[in-house]
């Protein structure tokens, strides 16, 4: 309160004290009022000697008169201090000082949507569809980690990539291109990101569930009671793939070098139709440009030869890529296989086919 606020509420105060004063002096008989001396005269009247009456008040009367008061002259208000019990006080301080508490919920609670369509699922919801990452599910494994088959909550089948270097720099990496490839390129004939699962600990993508696998696994994997792919899906599945990357390299801005183009990374749904994967060797370049200088990546015998010895990535490597892809759809053999040195053949699948061509044209000619 202000010097003059207060100034304001002593003299208040003196003057009740003063009348109160007043009120218990005994009242004057009118018989003795011509025995006692007029205001009038020279005498002074009876009167309040302020400056005792001030000295005996206390800041208690003050308080009091405070309290009794809604408000004051002032425009500025003081709020009353309120006075609580010791184990009130303690439990107040307790509520105050309580620490911000986050809880996990459910994913199909959680109306958060990242990059487009793109949901984020929590760890727990991702452990019970895949029975606690049980081996019984894992689909494939690789360099990356291993893909897990899953049931979510709502009766969807999805596959979860769970990544093996998840604390590296190159499996962040990694995850990151492959999120932001999908959410970037969308086509009928590209896989399509479900969504993503980020903890401290771990990083996971989730796919819908590929019923017939790659064409790798369809070629060499399948089981004695399935049926091998027959030349009308296999023209399919070639058809398909070259529209995809058609569309990385000519329709996106800017453009998507794949760089790891192979069977294994061709997936069949259900309906075997064919859809491109496994983006976490991208590369993104410039529509104006023609090719980019990069760190050589990739998958022995899927490489380009000038992208090896120059380091330099252009959509020319997807499509030599592409072109080992058709030799394995074709012959259903690996394109780097030890075993073929048994028979005293090439391991690279280039080069034994390249013994069985060349000779062939020759006899034509």
């Amino acid at each position: 309160m202000s010097r003059d606020n207060w100034e304001r509420l002593v003299v208040a105060v003196l003057r009740k004290e003063k009348d109160r004063e007043i009120a218990r002096a005994p009242s004057l008989d009118p018989s003795d009022v011509s025995s006692r001396p007029s205001f009038s005269e020279s005498a002074s009247a009876p009167s309040m000697d302020l400056s005792n009456v001030s000295f005996r008040l206390s800041f208690r009367s003050i308080s009091s008169y405070v309290n009794s008061r809604s408000t004051l002259s002032s425009p500025r208000h003081e709020h009353k201090p309120v006075s609580l019990p010791q184990g009130k006080k303690n439990a107040w301080y307790r509520l105050r000082k309580q620490p911000v508490q986050f809880f996990d919920v459910r994913a199909e609670e959680d109306p958060q949507v990242h990059l487009g369509q793109l949901k984020r699922f929590y760890l727990g919801e991702l452990q019970v569809a895949t029975n606690n990452f049980s081996n019984k599910n894992i689909l494939n494994r690789g360099g990356f980690g291993k893909v897990y088959k899953g049931r979510l909550a709502d009766g969807s089948l999805v596959a979860v990539k769970r990544l093996k270097e998840l604390l590296t720099a190159n499996g962040a990496l990694g995850f990151q291109t492959e999120v932001e490839m999908i959410s970037m390129a969308v086509h009928r004939n590209l896989l399509r990101l479900r969504g993503f699962c980020m903890t401290p600990t771990e990083r996971m993508l989730v796919y819908p569930y590929m019923a017939n696998g790659s064409v790798a696994s369809c070629l060499r994997e399948r089981s004695e009671s399935q049926t091998p792919l027959d030349w009308t899906i296999r023209k399919r599945v070639a058809l398909e793939a070259a529209r995809a990357l058609a569309y990385l390299h000519d329709y996106c801005d800017p453009k998507i070098i794949h760089r790891d183009v192979k069977a294994a990374k061709i997936l069949l749904d259900e309906n075997f139709e064919t859809v491109v994967g496994g983006f976490r060797l991208a590369k993104l370049m410039d529509c104006r440009d023609t090719e980019v200088t990069t760190a050589v990546i990739g998958t022995i015998g899927h490489i380009a030869p000038e992208y090896l010895s120059t380091g330099k990535c252009s959509a020319k490597t997807d499509v030599f890529g592409y072109g080992a892809m058709l030799l394995e759809l074709i012959t259903g053999q690996r394109v780097s296989d030890l075993a073929r040195l048994a028979s005293n053949d090439d391991v690279m699948l280039l080069d034994w086919v390249s013994t069985i061509i060349f000779p062939l044209c020759a006899s034509f000619n």
